[in-house]
C-alpha cells in the first residue's frame, strides 16, 4: 500500500504522523526509548515501519543516536528525521515528534481531499466521454443509414 502512486504517499505520511505522535506520547510519559520505539512502531499502522524499527531499537538501546539509525532505515521522510535530531540536540524530542505529527496529520488530510476530489473529477470526466461516445456512435448510424438509404 505504502507503494501506490498517490494513495501510498498519503498512507505514508498517516503512519509517520502516527508513529511520531505515538513516539513523542510515550517518551514524554518515561517509557524506556527500546519499548517506545517498539510500541510507536506498532501503532503506525505500518507493518514496514514496524519491521523496520524493531530491526534498529537494538542498535538505539546500545547507544546509537535514534535520528540517524531511524534514518538508516529509509522509511522516515527527511522532516521527522531532521526534527527528530533538533529534538536529540535541544533535549526536546516529546515536542519535536508532536509537531512532526501534527504537520503529518494536516498534510494526510489535505491530500486525502485532493485525492477524492480528483478521482470524483475522473469518474465525472469517464462518464461524459462514455455518454458523448453513445450520442457520436448513434448519430453516426442514423445519418450513415439514411444515406445509403436515399
Amino acid at each position: 500500500r505504502l507503494n501506490l502512486p498517490v494513495v501510498g504517499k498519503t498512507a505514508r505520511i498517516a503512519a509517520m504522523g502516527r508513529f511520531g505522535r505515538a513516539l513523542g506520547a510515550l517518551y514524554e510519559a518515561g517509557v524506556p526509548i527500546g519499548e517506545a520505539l517498539r510500541l510507536a512502531g506498532q501503532t503506525s499502522g505500518s507493518d514496514v515501519i514496524a519491521q523496520k524499527v524493531a530491526e534498529v531499537v537494538p542498535r538505539i538501546e546500545g547507544g546509537e543516536p535514534i535520528a540517524s539509525t531511524l534514518e538508516s532505515t529509509n522509511v522516515f521522510s527527511r522532516m521527522l528525521i531532521d526534527m527528530l535530531k533538533t529534538g536529540e540536540q535541544t533535549g526536546e524530542i516529546g515536542t519535536m515528534l508532536n509537531t512532526v505529527a501534527q504537520t503529518c496529520d494536516s498534510e494526510a488530510r489535505v491530500r486525502s481531499k485532493q485525492s477524492a476530489t480528483v478521482f470524483a473529477l475522473s469518474f465525472y470526466l469517464a462518464v461524459m466521454l462514455y455518454i458523448a461516445y453513445v450520442v457520436v456512435t448513434f448519430y453516426a448510424t442514423y445519418y450513415g443509414s439514411m444515406l445509403k438509404g436515399s
